[in-house]
């Protein structure tokens, strides 16, 4: 027997076939393209690739037991081995600890310094700086994310005093930051505390670039409550 319409009968059982094929048994394929780019950082010829997850954060990091925290932008263009900038107390407030922007892919040692009054006429006076310890072997959580530093400062600034702090590293890492416009540049401020200002350091008290704005996160609490006891732990 001769079929007089092939086509029509095939065109029949194809359609026959994808009509029992539900559209959810299909597989997405498209998937969007990733680009990478690469950004340096010209105080430290610090160079690294980035691409569009790289910021994204999953999971909220605490630094260390606070009642209040105050972040700063996490827009760096720029960097080098430590920054320093201003915090002022509207109230007394003891500041506990610190989240810093760091160079993406490294794991480092940092240190943190402080002093009283503003870190201005100081950069490159050791003798003016306080050492309040230093943490092996911190790695990054990538770009314009808030890496934990995990070095108890417990500073108390009395209301209406300003306090200089200096967070740096001494090899393999860096500190992320932000060009600005002067040195005293406003930065953050809630009801207790403002962060202004930055300059970038070589390590440890060595050049310094002007007009560099901190990228961190200062966690505080209110004048008057005494240290967590000695069994808190950082939070990571």
């Amino acid at each position: 027997m001769k079929l007089q319409y092939p086509f029509a009968v095939l065109g029949l059982l194809m359609a026959s076939l994808f009509h029992y094929i539900p559209f959810s048994s299909i597989p997405e394929t498209i998937e969007e393209p990733i680009i990478q780019e690469t950004l340096t950082f010209k105080d430290d010829s610090y160079s690294f690739k980035i691409s569009p997850d790289i910021s994204a954060s999953e999971e909220k990091v605490m630094a260390c037991p606070a009642a209040s925290n105050l972040a700063t932008p996490y827009n760096s263009n720029n960097g080098q081995r430590g920054c320093m900038f201003d915090v002022a107390a509207t109230n007394e407030v003891i500041i506990r600890c610190f989240d810093v922007n760091t160079y993406a892919g490294t794991t480092a040692n940092y240190e943190i310094y402080y002093k009283a009054g503003s870190f201005i006429g100081s950069e490159n006076n050791a003798g003016a700086w306080t050492l309040l310890g230093t943490a092996t072997g911190i790695t990054s959580a990538g770009n314009n994310q808030p890496t934990p530093i995990p070095i108890t400062v417990d500073v108390t600034i009395p209301a209406g005093q300003t306090y200089g702090f200096y967070v740096t590293n001494d090899f393999g890492g860096g500190t992320s930051y932000t060009d600005g416009v002067t040195t005293t540049d406003f930065l953050a401020s809630d009801g207790n505390i403002t962060v202004t200002g930055g300059v970038g350091k070589s390590y440890p008290f060595g050049l310094t670039f002007v007009s560099r704005l901190f990228n961190g996160t200062i966690f505080y609490d209110p004048g008057g409550i005494p240290p967590c006891p000695t069994a808190r732990a950082f939070v990571r």
